[in-house]
This record gives C-alpha cells, sequence and structure tokens, in this order.
C-alpha cells in the first residue's frame, strides 16, 4: 500500500482501537486518541493524493441529506485503512445515518422519501418502513471493514440514529413536525417507536458482526425519546 507523503508527515506509531476504547472506559492511555466521524471530500484527497470520498462515503455526501444507496457506498475500506495510518486515526466509521422510508414512484420502483411530503399518519403508514434488507446492507459492509483490517488493530463503529432528524428534515418538514408534535402526538409517537425498533435491531446486528463501538448520531435526540418515554 502506497502511502502518500508529499503533504503530510506520516503518524508515526500504530493506530489502536484499543487506545479508544480504553479513552471512553477513562483508563490510562498512551497518547490522546484519534477518531473523526466526518473528514470531508477535499480534505481526504489532500491527504491521499488522490480522491477517494470522504469517511462516510464515496459518490455522496450523507452528512448533508438523504443519498441513493445505489450510487453511494461507505469509503473502500483499503483507502479508509490508509488515511488511518497517515493521521493515526483509531478507528472507522461506516454510516447508515438516515432510515430508509420508501413509497412507489411513478414508475413502480420504490424510492427513498426526502421530498417533506409525509404530511398525516395516513401517509406515513403507506409508506414501505426499512427492513432486514436495509441492516443486511449495513452488515455487508462491517464485515468487509473488518476483514480489510484483519492485519490491524484499527477498529470499525457504526453511526446511526438521528431519530428527530430525519422526520423533521426530509420526511415531513419542520413546520409541520412541530405542529404534530402537539396537535398529533400518537402519529409522532408511532413514527418514533418504529423507527426505533429499526435501530435497534441494527445494533443487535452491528453487535454480533463485532463492531468495536456504536456511534449514535444526535445523542441529545435519543434521550428526548427516552424521556418521553418515561412520560
Amino acid at each position: 500500500m502506497t502511502v502518500n507523503t508529499e503533504q503530510f508527515d506520516t503518524y508515526t506509531g500504530e493506530p489502536d482501537i484499543e487506545r479508544l476504547i480504553r479513552a471512553f472506559k477513562r483508563q490510562e492511555i498512551d497518547r490522546v486518541p484519534n477518531f473523526e466521524v466526518l473528514i470531508e471530500d477535499m480534505h481526504v484527497e489532500k491527504i491521499l493524493g488522490r480522491y477517494a470520498g470522504n469517511t462516510l462515503a464515496f459518490g455522496g455526501d450523507p452528512a448533508k441529506g438523504v443519498v441513493d444507496p445505489k450510487k453511494c457506498r461507505p469509503m473502500k475500506p483499503l483507502d479508509y485503512i490508509e488515511l488511518c495510518r497517515i493521521i493515526g486515526q483509531d478507528a472507522r466509521v461506516i454510516e447508515s445515518i438516515w432510515p430508509p422510508y420508501r413509497r412507489e414512484d411513478k414508475d413502480g420502483k420504490l424510492v427513498q422519501v426526502f421530498d417533506r411530503s409525509i404530511k398525516n399518519l395516513a401517509d406515513y403508514r403507506k409508506l414501505k418502513q426499512p427492513d432486514i434488507k436495509d441492516i443486511n446492507r449495513v452488515v455487508y459492509y462491517i464485515r468487509e471493514y473488518k476483514e480489510a483490517a484483519a492485519n490491524t488493530k484499527i477498529g470499525v463503529s457504526i453511526l446511526f440514529g438521528p431519530v428527530f432528524t430525519y422526520f423533521y428534515e426530509f420526511l415531513i418538514g419542520m413546520h409541520d413536525f412541530m405542529i404534530a408534535c402537539f396537535e398529533d402526538r400518537l402519529w409522532v409517537e408511532e413514527m418514533l417507536e418504529d423507527v426505533t425498533a429499526y435501530w435497534i435491531e441494527m445494533s443487535k446486528a452491528a453487535v454480533k458482526e463485532g463492531v468495536d463501538f456504536i456511534w449514535p448520531a444526535h445523542l441529545t435526540q435519543l434521550l428526548i425519546i427516552f424521556h418521553m418515554r418515561i412520560l
């Protein structure tokens, strides 16, 4: 594997997931661990000396919105490993941020919904819910990442769980979602229950595949849901 050192001095030492895990547990470590969820396309290209996408995706930018999974995949594993070695990053992350709710388009093809067109419970119940096929797609990439790094100490994580954001930003729209929280709480709670059940199954699958840790997107939102369920 060729490492680009023209612009960057390669990190001296070896990335090590155990360093990051020990830091999570507030245990003694040899140095400050290095982990970043998103390194943008242009920064990655500068570091590697070639285009390789960003650390969340190759062929899209899921950090800024819903992407087409047929055209976008996680950063290619060998590129990610090279990046980690150059900058001393201890783990990689696989993105699965936006829950793939779908409906049929005019040609009868299932497409992901992100146009803020869902305005009531009836609209919502017409959608195809995320399912095991969506989880299996993520499992495939977890296995790919683990196999590629089998002879390294670089860890793998999975990123998901912005439970509110998808609904108010892409499925419904902020204004209508906020009104629904007051005027149609049962609809909002049904959506949150559905997507939480999906993330639970995703968590189980990721743990079974041996991810080193799970990175919840928008952790504050998860705490809000737990609070709502207590109430």
